[in-house]
């Protein structure tokens, strides 16, 4: 890292709305008044009488976080500003209360404005942030926090992405991130892109470092690049990140920051995930493994002021997703084979970071429920089995149970025969022992038979105009609810007392409004969809075979375990991954 100035090491810069990222301003600003982001400029236009506050997700400041998880003793605000305005440096106290740290007038142009923050020693919780009001039209050209802290350590941190066959967005965001990079002056960072598909071409590298690599998945993509980074000798930390890189360059900073001035050598960052059909949702910062995973922070709308700050409580969570996922190399153990799905959780459970979350570290991601189907379906319920037999988490009857139960009988009951076959085949594969991932680490078995026998669950154009199709609230009324239960949501009922119409339905395994009709359109997104028929035969073999292996399961647990505790440190040595990814010595 460059040597610090006299004006201090800029750790925290504020952001702006960028159409690249995000542009609902509310993330990032408040105002009572007019006040324009001019993007051609990066620049702020604050018009007379208005107030700007920067309470936000990506430009508060978190308290307790810095304060807890970094050695920085001191800070303060650097504002250019044009025009005349008032500054004000506040603080709001988790109990909502707001106080005044410091002010300052400003005039003239680009005028450089400092706001030290002399309390900060005495602070333990809440946001800081800017309050700007402008007296008459004004512009604001730039906001730091910055410190003359000295860094814990020397930070070289290398951006690892995995690639398959998106070429449409790992392109873009190879450049974005490249030119980042080569700008960056005052930090050590890196790109290398493992290319599982092998497919991006020279000039489309943009000066990162490109590994073409056998695609055996996240895990192979991730396991490859911590094999380079080791290999190359310089980098101390890498970040998992995915191959569309939606993040703001400023969480690349952060990133970078909290890392330098962290107390703690095994601080991860596990950056958030936003939805991208609605930005201002946070799906999940931070997440924790019981039987599946659980996100923490889940669906908070971060673009109200008072959300960012309840969530600012210092949470214990036991991964971080690969979508964004900061880690000191040193120490980290290789991925377990998963493919994808569960790789993160291993890593995370084995490793034992102290993992955080930051306001601002975030990216943007599809929602996951528009990924639920027979192979997802396979992959989850091996993952949630295997890391009880890993010894990651002691195995529990009751929670085995629930992991085999959950892998068959609601896609069952709700005529998603396929997805339930896929949780029987994850079931099957589990009970022969740690060889199906031993031997498949790519799953290549399980993806081609799973493929072929998908025929139906296939998302695509519907055409519902010839097609009397409902859509309204069943009345889970208590003998409803028995009929459905002791009927196995029909299945033990005649065809032709269930209704002909076919239910249209938003969400699967929802039996409950399933129940009574011959046919349901699943639809997660208008004009597409499939339609799925009951078949009460099929229907109910899955349902006695998956209550077989569900027994089997709960019966052979702890010999299955020992032959996974067996195999497990082959499985994530470095000989096991350059054999399994075909390098050389």
């Amino acid at each position: 890292m460059k040597a610090q100035t006299t004006r201090g090491y800029r750790f925290f810069q504020f952001v702006w709305p960028s159409i690249d990222f995000i542009s609902n301003e509310e993330l990032f600003f408040h105002a009572n008044g007019m006040c324009l982001y001019d993007s051609s400029k990066n620049e702020f236009e604050i018009s007379d009488n208005c107030v700007v506050t920067f309470d936000s997700y990506f430009n508060a400041l978190s308290v307790a976080k810095y304060r807890s998880y970094t050695n920085i003793e001191d800070l303060k605000f650097e504002v250019v500003v044009s025009g005349r305005c008032k500054i004000n440096a506040r603080h709001v106290s988790m109990a909502s209360a707001t106080f005044l740290l410091a002010e300052a007038m400003s005039s003239g142009q680009r005028t450089k404005v400092t706001l030290p923050v002399p309390q900060w020693q005495d602070l333990k919780d809440g946001l800081l942030f800017l309050e700007i009001a402008a007296i008459e039209n004004c512009r604001l050209h730039d906001v730091a926090v910055t410190t003359k802290s000295k860094p814990n350590r020397h930070v070289a941190l290398g951006i690892a992405i995995t690639h398959f066959n998106r070429q449409a967005h790992i392109v873009p965001a190879i450049e974005r991130i490249s030119n980042f990079t080569a700008a960056e002056k005052e930090r050590d960072i890196d790109l290398m892109v493992v290319d599982n598909s092998q497919n991006l071409e020279a000039h489309e590298h943009f000066g990162a470092t490109v590994f073409p690599n056998k695609n055996l998945g996240g895990a192979g993509g991730f396991a490859r690049a911590i094999l380079e980074a080791r290999q190359a000798g310089k980098f101390t930390h890498l970040l998992f990140m995915d191959d569309d890189a939606s993040c703001s360059l400023e969480a690349l900073r952060r990133t970078y920051d909290l890392l330098l001035y962290a107390n703690d050598e095994k601080m991860a960052i596990a950056g958030a995930m936003l939805l991208e059909s609605a930005p201002h949702i946070q799906h999940e910062a931070g997440a924790v493994f019981d039987e599946y995973c659980v996100s923490l922070n889940h669906n908070v709308d971060v673009s109200v002021a008072q959300n960012v700050l309840a969530h600012e409580a210092l949470q214990r969570m036991h991964y971080g997703a690969w979508w964004f996922f900061g880690f000191p190399l040193k120490d980290a153990g290789l991925p377990y084979p998963f493919f994808v799905r569960g790789d993160d959780v291993d890593f995370g459970l084995r490793n034992r970071f102290q993992n955080v979350t930051v306001n601002g570290i975030c990216s943007l991601q599809p929602a996951f429920a528009q990924k639920d189907g027979p192979l997802s379906r396979y992959l989850d319920t091996r993952h949630q089995l295997a890391h009880y037999l890993n010894g990651h988490l002691k195995i529990e009857r009751r929670k085995t149970f629930r992991i085999c139960i959950r892998s068959f009988w609601h896609a069952a009951l709700t005529y998603r025969y396929e997805t339930a076959e896929a949780g029987l085949r994850a079931l099957s594969d589990i009970l022969a022992g740690p060889g199906v991932f031993e031997h498949d680490p790519g799953a290549s078995s399980a993806r081609a038979g799973l493929k072929a026998g998908t025929q139906v669950e296939v998302h695509g154009k519907v055409d519902v105009s010839d097609l009397i199709v409902e859509y309204r609230d069943q009345n889970a009324s208590w003998p409803k609810r028995a009929l459905r239960n002791l009927t196995l949501c029909g299945h033990l009922l005649p065809t032709a007392v269930l209704r002909s119409s076919i239910r249209l339905q938003t969400a699967y395994d929802a039996s409950g409004q399933v129940f009574g009709y011959r046919r349901v359109l699943y639809s997660m997104a208008p004009g597409t969809g499939f339609i799925a028929e009951i078949d009460q035969f099929r229907g109910l073999k899955i349902i006695v075979t998956g209550l077989w292996r569900t027994a089997k399961m709960l019966w052979y647990a702890p010999a299955v375990k020992i032959r996974f505790l067996q195999r497990y440190a082959h499985l994530t040595s470095q000989a096991y991954w350059r054999d399994a990814l075909e390098l050389d010595e």
